[in-house]
């Protein structure tokens, strides 16, 4: 049995050791600084939109509670113009009925007048 160290042996991990710093510092290091750089890019643009898209949702409800509240104001003007329309017709039919009233007033007078002197001219010929 020969117990004599084999140097190829050790050649061949001094020879993996210097590949494996050179491999490392030449391309696992920026390979990983590179998606290091990536994973922070994105995580900072997921950010930006989650704040855009919370923005707009305040937006949204801000815009949504505006249309309700014109929306509410529209009801309570075509409420008061209801309102306003109903008065005016309902004081314009009293007007009519008060002057429906007068002229009625008028012609019963003129009818009274009437029947008056009609009465006066035949107790005049009786």
């Amino acid at each position: 049995m020969d117990l004599n160290p084999d140097y190829s042996l050790i050649i061949q991990v001094v020879t993996f050791l210097v590949l494996w710093a050179c491999l490392k510092r030449l391309v696992f290091d920026p390979m990983s600084q590179v998606l290091d750089d990536r994973h922070q890019r994105t995580v900072g643009t997921r950010a930006v939109a989650e704040s855009m898209l919370a923005g707009v949702q305040s937006a949204r409800d801000e815009h949504a509670n505006t249309v309700q509240a014109v929306r509410h104001e529209i009801a309570q003007q075509a409420e008061a113009s209801r309102k306003a329309a109903h008065a005016a017709h309902n004081q314009a039919l009293a007007e009519a009925r008060g002057e429906a009233a007068a002229e009625q007033e008028r012609q019963r007078a003129a009818l009274q007048e009437q029947l008056a002197n009609a009465r006066r001219a035949l107790d005049a010929e009786a």
